[in-house]
């Protein structure tokens, strides 16, 4: 079923251009880090994205690259590595070292985010070690106003 306007119950999906894509429009990146030791991601923090994984809850970023970042483009056996440029948006998998993050995203300020993958697990269960993420405020974030 197509998404619809919460406003008026139209079908926006009916209604938007030609190849738009409404139901993947907030999810969908160009790519996802490669999880490669050495491989930097750096780039605006966007959003945390849930999802049920088949162990429970899991979570991705959505970053706006201000750098080349090795990514994994496209699924399956057609799955290749590609160096996307500044300006490619992306999507990194939520590692144990990064959970602090989401307390960035939605509070109405811009940060740019860095972080390198050290190492690969080294055993079942273990997660990347990373170098960061490291966080540049952009812009302060939005404050509710006190009144006097």
């Amino acid at each position: 079923m197509a998404p619809k306007n919460r406003k008026n119950g139209r079908n926006v999906a009916s209604e938007a251009p030609e190849g738009f894509d409404i139901s993947a429009a907030r999810t969908r990146g160009e790519g996802w880090a490669k999880k490669e030791p050495g491989n930097v991601v750096r780039g605006i923090l966007l959003q945390r994205v849930t999802y049920e994984g088949t162990d429970g809850e899991r979570a991705f970023y959505q970053v706006r690259l201000t750098a080349p970042c090795q990514c994994v483009v496209g699924e399956g056996e057609e799955a290749v590595v590609e160096t996307l440029q500044a300006g490619a948006l992306v999507n990194v998998d939520e590692l144990a070292g990064m959970i602090g993050l989401k307390t960035y995203v939605g509070n109405g300020g811009e940060y740019e985010v860095w972080l390198r993958y050290d190492g690969k697990p080294k055993k079942q269960g273990d997660s990347w070690a990373l170098s960061g993420p490291a966080l540049k405020q952009i812009k302060a974030p939005v404050r509710e106003r006190v009144p006097f």
